[in-house]
C-alpha cells in the first residue's frame, strides 16, 4: 500500500531521455558506460528483454523471473514473442511521449513496457539480500554499474542498513500490514521520511493526525506503525524501531515534503546516516535505497521483465538528470524507483551521507529528491539535525 506505486510522470520523463528518437547515438556529455544505449526502443531491448525470460526457464534466477519458467513462458517462441510486444508497445508510448502525449495518458502496460526497456538498457533496481546485494551480474546493460558497486559495497550496505521500511498494522481489520514508505536515521534516535507517507494524498491511510497550533502529529491509536530495518529476501532479522513521536510533519503546502520521528529501538540497532553538509554541484552518479511497494494491478506477464516490487528493500542505480530544469532545493535523477521509494535516502558514491530524500516525479520533471541543502536550510527541520 505505498501510495507513489507507480509515478506516470516519472517513467515518462525517463523515458524521453533515453528512448526519444533525438537521443540516439549521443550521450549528452554524459560517461557512456553509465548512460548506456539511446534512442528508440529496438531489436536489441528485445533480445535482451527474452534473454532473461529464457534463463529463468533454463533454470538461471534472474531478477523477477523466478516464477515464470514452470508457468507462463513454456518455450522460447513465446518468450521471443513476449519480448517483442513489450518492445512493440514501448516504441509506440514512446513516439506518443514525443508528440505530445501526456504521463497521465499511458495505460499501466505502457509505463511497465518502458521501463522494462530502461531497465534492460542499465538502471537496475537491485534487491538487498541480509548484508550484501543479489548477484547483479543477473541484469542485462548493468555491467558498470555491478564494477561500481563491487568497489562500493560497503557504503552502500551502511546506507541500507540505515533504511527502514514503514511497516503499518491495522489492529482493527485482522491485523493486516502492509508497507507505507521508508524511512532513515539522521540520529540514533530520530528518522527522516516523507510527509506523504504520514499523510498520503488520494484516499491512503493517513497514520496520524496533526497536533493544531503545531507542526507536530500524533500516531492514531488504531494503527501499529513501526520502522523495519531488516525487511529483506532472506529470513528477516530483528532490527525494529517504534515511532515514539511524530515531532514534525512540513505543511502542506511546503514544498519540502518531509517529516522527523522520534524512534527508540525495540531489539539491535540500525546504523546512521548522516544529511550532507557538503556541496552537491558535482554531484553525477547516485544511487537510492527504498521499499518499493506492492503493484497489483500489473499483469504478471508484463511485470516478469523488470520484477515484482515487493515491499522489500531495493537499491536502485541512476544519474542526475538536466539540472537546468530541476527546481530550487531538488535533486533530479533517473534511477529506477517503480514501485515508489518513498523516503528513500539518495546517496552518492564516495560518501558517507545522504544527499537527498526521494519524494516524487513529476509531469515535467523525472524522479525527484529534496537536497540535503534544502532540508538543512528549512526553519524547522534543520534544528533537529546533527
Amino acid at each position: 500500500m505505498n501510495d507513489q506505486v507507480n509515478e506516470p510522470s516519472a517513467t515518462a520523463r525517463r523515458a524521453r531521455l533515453f528512448l526519444d528518437k533525438r537521443s540516439a547515438g549521443s550521450v549528452g556529455g554524459r560517461h557512456e558506460g553509465t548512460q548506456g544505449r539511446c534512442g528508440p526502443p529496438n531489436k536489441d531491448d528485445a533480445a535482451l528483454i527474452a534473454k532473461q525470460l529464457d534463463a529463468a526457464s533454463s533454470g538461471t534466477k534472474l531478477e523477477g523471473l523466478a516464477g515464470i519458467a514452470a508457468g507462463a513462458m513454456s518455450g522460447k517462441k513465446e518468450m521471443d514473442g513476449l519480448a517483442r510486444s513489450l518492445v512493440t508497445r514501448a516504441v509506440k508510448a514512446s513516439e506518443a511521449l514525443a508528440e505530445g502525449q501526456s504521463a497521465d495518458g499511458l495505460s499501466a502496460h505502457d509505463l511497465v513496457a518502458l521501463e522494462a526497456v530502461i531497465h534492460v538498457r542499465g538502471r537496475p533496481a537491485v534487491r538487498v539480500e541480509g548484508q550484501d546485494l543479489e548477484d547483479m551480474r543477473r541484469y542485462p546493460g548493468a555491467s558498470i554499474w555491478t564494477l561500481i558497486a563491487d568497489n562500493n559495497r560497503e557504503a552502500i550496505m551502511a546506507a541500507a542498513n540505515a533504511t527502514a521500511a514503514v511497516r503499518v498494522v491495522d489492529l482493527l481489520a485482522g491485523r493486516m500490514s502492509w508497507v507505507q514508505g521508508t524511512a532513515w536515521l539522521i540520529a540514533p534516535n530520530l528518522a527522516i521520511t516523507n510527509r506523504h507517507v504520514v499523510f498520503p494524498p488520494l484516499g491512503g491511510t493517513r497514520l496520524a493526525r496533526r497536533i493544531p497550533g503545531t507542526t507536530a502529529a500524533k500516531l492514531r491509536k488504531d494503527l501499529e506503525v513501526m520502522l523495519d530495518f531488516a525487511f529483506h529476501d532472506l529470513p528477516p532479522r530483528q532490527v525494529a524501531y517504534r515511532i515514539v513521536d511524530i515531532l514534525f510533519v512540513a505543511e502542506d503546502g511546503d514544498p519540502v515534503d518531509a517529516a522527523i520521528l522520534s524512534v527508540e529501538p525495540l531489539n539491535h540497532t540500525a546504523g546512521v546516516l548522516g544529511v550532507s553538509a557538503e556541496p552537491q554541484a558535482e554531484l553525477e552518479r547516485l544511487y537510492v535505497v527504498g521499499h518499493p511497494g506492492l503493484m497489483p494491478s500489473i499483469p504478471k506477464d508484463v511485470r516478469a521483465v523488470f520484477g515484482d516490487p515487493d515491499e522489500k528493500k531495493r537499491v536502485s542505480f541512476g544519474q542526475v538528470m538536466e539540472r537546468s530544469l530541476s527546481p530550487p532545493g531538488d535533486i533530479l535523477h533517473d534511477a529506477s524507483t517503480i514501485g515508489g521509494y518513498s523516503g528513500g535516502c539518495v546517496m552518492e558514491f564516495l560518501a558517507k551521507d545522504a544527499v537527498g530524500l526521494h519524494y516524487w516525479g513529476d509531469t515535467a520533471e523525472g524522479n525527484r529528491a529534496i537536497s540535503a541543502a534544502a532540508i538543512r536550510a528549512h526553519p524547522q527541520l534543520g534544528r533537529f539535525l546533527p
